[in-house]
């Protein structure tokens, strides 16, 4: 009888034991986005102008996501992260001229100076680099960047170029470089946004993930 009991007193404990369920994580919901400082068209194609001699150009893509509530954040901040991804890829060295850097020579001893101390440059040499040639390079590198908070500026520094609805992280990806003869050409950039939630990112891997796109008309400056 009295082992009954014990069993019975077990299993009435482990009946009330206390089930810790984790709290919903976002702010103001599952929101994200990218956007572009550019007009866009009534097709919703951001019209982004780009120097059509140049195989050089960069461009500015921004993107935001819903905060976390605190009881996910790591010491006091969102993990938050976003990858990239692009339809239009270019080659290397297809054009001849697309290839190579530019190094400047200096005169030892003899160069003229900078009031810094810097020598100045009396000629300058093109280096080629064959070795890449035929690789194809992505408009936008599909490498990871963490989302930060706004920063509202101070005397001391400058508020972000960048302010994001409330409630939302931000950061930037730099797109390029881009070749000129791009110019009429559409592309789309995809991104997709992971939310670190600790142990509800494994219960819900579907909520704790968001994909964006964004297309892109570039046009002659």
């Amino acid at each position: 009888m009295k082992k009954w009991f014990y069993v019975v007193a077990i299993l009435a404990t482990m009946g009330c034991k206390k089930v810790e369920v984790d709290p919903y994580p976002f702010i103001n919901g599952k929101q994200s986005k990218m956007t572009m400082k550019y007009e866009q068209d009534a097709n919703g194609y951001y019209l982004v102008p780009i120097d059509s001699n140049s195989f050089s150009n960069r461009v500015d893509i921004y993107v935001e996501a819903s905060q976390l509530i605190d009881h996910y954040k790591y010491n006091g901040i969102s993990v938050i992260e976003a990858e990239f991804d692009c339809s239009s890829y270019w080659v290397l060295g297809i054009l001849g001229a697309d290839l190579g850097i530019i190094l400047p020579l200096y005169q030892p001893f003899g160069s003229y100076r900078f009031p810094t101390g810097k020598p100045i440059a009396v000629a300058d040499t093109f280096l080629p680099l064959d070795q890449f040639k035929n690789s194809m390079v992505p408009m936008v590198t599909k490498y990871g960047i963490y989302l930060k908070e706004y920063f509202d500026g101070d005397m001391y520094k400058p508020a972000d170029e960048y302010k994001p609805e409330p409630g939302m992280l931000w950061s930037k990806k730099i797109a390029g470089p881009i070749p000129g003869y791009f110019v009429d050409d559409t592309i789309s950039v995809y991104s997709k946004i992971f939310w670190d939630c600790s142990n509800w990112s494994l219960t819900h891997p579907k909520e704790t993930f968001k994909t964006d796109v964004i297309k892109i008309i570039f046009k002659s400056k």
